[in-house]
C-alpha cells in the first residue's frame, strides 16, 4: 500500500482540483491519467527504486504490455486478479496495466499466511493470482485450498531474476515478452465510478476483510 500511495502522490499538480467534483461515470481513471502524463512528460522520471529509474514512457509501455496480455487471455472489465507482490515497481506496473482494462486488483497483504491468506484470496473472487517470487513459497503451501474462477492461473513475477519456475505456474515475464506497448483501446471505457482495487483490513473475526476503492476515490487520495 505504501508504494501505491507514493505513486498516486505524483498526481498532485497533474490534474486540477476540479477532479474532486467529478460526476459519476466520467471517463477518467488511473489508466487514462497515466497515458496522459506519459504523453506530456515521457522522459521524466516517475519511479526511483534502489538502482532503477523508470520514466513515464517506460512505465506506461510496460503497463500496456500487461493490459494487452490479459486482453489476449479474455479477461474483461470487472474481473478480479489478486496481486501478492511486495512494494516494488513491478507491483505498480502490473496494477496500472490491469486498471487500464478495468480489471480489479485485489491487493493481498504479503505478511499474511495460511488460513488468513486462503480467506483473502477466496473472498476476492479472483480469476487469477500474480505472485512475486518472494511470496511464492506461502502460496504453494495453500495452493490446493484456493478457489479461483476460470481460468484460475497463478502467474509468477520474478523481478528479472534467474529463478526456476515450478511446473504448472506460468512465468509472467515470458508471457509479457513481445506484447504490444501501445495504449490499449479499452482504457476510455473505464470510468471514475468503476472499482479499481480491493484493499484489506482486519475483520471482526481476525480474518482480512476487503474494501472496494474506486478510480474516483483513488484520484481524490492522490490530490488529498
Amino acid at each position: 500500500i505504501t508504494g501505491i500511495k507514493r505513486f498516486i502522490s505524483r498526481l498532485r499538480g497533474f490534474i486540477g482540483v476540479r477532479t474532486l467534483k467529478l460526476k459519476k461515470g466520467k471517463q477518467i481513471s488511473l489508466g487514462s491519467i497515466l497515458e496522459k502524463q506519459a504523453g506530456r512528460r515521457p522522459d521524466k522520471t516517475l519511479i526511483l527504486f534502489e538502482n532503477q529509474k523508470i520514466s513515464y514512457r517506460e512505465f506506461n509501455r510496460r503497463a500496456n504490455q500487461v493490459a494487452h496480455l490479459f486482453l489476449s487471455m479474455n479477461f474483461k472489465k470487472g474481473d478480479t486478479v489478486a496481486l501478492l507482490i511486495s512494494n516494488r515497481p513491478e507491483f505498480l506496473i502490473i496494477h496500472a496495466g490491469l486498471a487500464k482494462q478495468g480489471i480489479i486488483s485485489a491487493l493481498i497483504n504479503t505478511n499474511i499466511k495460511g488460513r488468513a491468506l486462503v480467506h483473502a484470496l477466496d473472498t476476492a473472487g479472483a480469476k487469477a493470482i500474480i505472485v512475486g517470487h518472494e511470496c511464492l513459497e506461502e502460496v504453494l503451501k495453500i495452493q490446493d485450498r484456493i478457489e479461483l474462477g476460470d481460468p484460475g492461473h497463478i502467474f509468477l513475477e520474478k523481478e528479472g531474476l534467474d529463478i526456476e519456475v515450478p511446473g504448472g505456474i506460468p512465468d509472467l515475464s515470458r508471457l509479457l515478452h513481445g506484447q504490444p506497448v501501445d495504449n490499449p483501446g479499452v482504457t476510455p471505457a473505464v470510468t471514475t465510478c468503476d472499482t479499481l482495487e480491493y484493499i484489506y483490513t482486519s475483520g471482526t473475526t481476525g480474518l482480512p476483510k476487503a474494501t472496494a476503492l474506486t478510480h474516483h476515490k483513488w484520484i481524490q487520495i492522490g490530490l488529498g
